[in-house]
């Protein structure tokens, strides 16, 4: 596994990449979402994984993969529960490299996800952010940049495809105090000052319990709501930041609700 990966890496001009993962009870999934990472084509520099106060064995089972396999770069650090973004915050602090890459818990990167970014940052060196598009087009450009215009409108960005340049992180990157949205908020910021673009390439298999809501009507309503909630926060964010006008933040937040009434409808009548 160490020996594919480093032989790879030396045949591409090399990015000092970190991988940062908050984990929180995900016994099931960890040992599978840390193989993707080692098993990459181009070796990334070092993995962090926070555990995020878990009470089932992801700790000690990330600890007896790591010891097993005699991995130097995989570092393990226990936290007290204070939610995802707290987590990967705290992994930021310690990631050493000057890209920074997300991955959840429960999501599978494809073998070659850091070999073909790092090809297309390469070759666009003014990208500061890049993920995945999660629904490919197969008449679109390989990569589209998108603007914050378009960002305002719809969240582009899934966390566990995004890699993004460490040095232009605000601080703290993510916001702790949102349970919701925190990331879209995070791209926003970002976007507003940097270009920013997404691959029209399969990068990562997200588990079907990432975005999983209770059948039940009442479960169902109230997430869909913090989740609107959130973005709606994101937006009067921005309108306190002046990065939009009044007007503006009218408007976008009508179209919020407008596209979550569509949502509500769509979940309940499945």
């Amino acid at each position: 596994m160490d020996k594919k990966n480093s032989n790879n890496a030396t045949k591409i001009k090399y990015m000092k990449i970190s991988v940062i993962i908050p984990c929180y009870n995900s016994e099931q999934n960890i040992i599978r979402v840390l193989l993707s990472i080692f098993s990459q084509t181009l070796a990334v520099h070092e993995v962090i994984v926070i555990d995020d106060g878990s009470t089932d064995q992801s700790y000690q089972l990330i600890l007896n993969f790591k010891e097993q396999h005699n991995i130097t770069n995989l570092k393990l650090v226990k936290q007290t529960n204070a939610g995802p973004a707290s987590a990967r915050n705290h992994g930021i602090t310690l990631a050493e490299g000057d890209w920074i890459a997300f991955l959840d818990s429960d999501d599978i990167w494809d073998t070659s996800k850091i070999e073909i970014q790092q090809k297309y940052l390469l070759q666009n060196p003014h990208i500061i952010l890049l993920g995945e598009s999660l629904k490919k087009n197969k008449t679109a450009q390989i990569i589209q940049t998108i603007s914050f215009n378009q960002l305002l409108l719809k969240n582009y960005f899934i966390t566990s495809s995004v890699l993004v340049r460490k040095d232009i992180l605000p601080n703290p990157p993510f916001d702790f105090n949102k349970k919701y949205s925190e990331d879209y908020k995070l791209w926003l910021e970002i976007c507003h000052q940097h270009s920013c673009a997404i691959l029209n390439i399969p990068l990562v298999k997200y588990s079907q319990n990432s975005n999983n809501l209770n059948n039940s009507p009442q479960n169902l309503s109230s997430k869909l709501w913090k989740m609107e909630k959130g973005e709606l926060e994101n937006l009067r964010y921005c309108y306190q930041k002046r990065y939009i006008n009044f007007f503006d933040w009218i408007i976008l937040s009508v179209f919020s609700l407008v596209k979550y009434l569509r949502r509500l409808i769509l979940k309940y009548i499945k």
